[in-house]
């Protein structure tokens, strides 16, 4: 059996992961800046080699890449919300692992035309000495919808 320390440990690391997970949630919206991503925040969720990937639409690697694509987004997106369901979370160790469902809703700026789907998160993560952080983050879209 596992010490209380150890299971103490996993509950913390646990909370850890979804507290990460949620704000990434918070400052990737862009209602509370009007239009403006939390950048400089979202950038500092990742390990300075995360990833951020849309297989075949994005690949944002390291630091730099990921506040250019976070500040081409902030620009192109009037409204951006996420809202993310309560993740599938693997732990072993130093590592981890998060599958959840994403209901996302957007207006590209200049169009005041709606755009909601559905998504998965896989997100990777691991401990670092600044606690746990984002190392690779897949979005995997399965249904987009805007009206014509």
């Amino acid at each position: 059996m596992d010490t209380l320390e150890k299971r103490l440990q996993r509950l913390e690391d646990l909370q850890a992961i979804r507290d990460l997970l949620s704000q990434y949630a918070y400052y990737a919206d862009q209602n509370e800046q009007k239009g403006k991503l939390h950048i400089k925040e979202l950038a500092q969720l990742f390990t300075n080699d995360g990833i951020w990937e849309m297989p075949g639409v994005v690949h944002a690697k390291g630091k730099e890449e990921l506040i250019n694509f976070f500040q081409h987004l902030s620009e192109e997106q009037e409204v951006l919300t996420h809202y993310i369901m309560p993740p599938l979370i693997t732990l072993e160790g130093d590592k981890a692992n998060t599958i959840s469902n994403l209901l996302a809703y957007s207006i590209a700026k200049g169009t005041n035309i709606p755009n909601s789907g559905h998504s998965f998160y896989d997100i990777d993560y691991t401990r670092t000495t600044n606690g746990w952080k984002m190392k690779h983050l897949v979005i995997k879209s399965s249904f987009s919808y805007a009206p014509k």
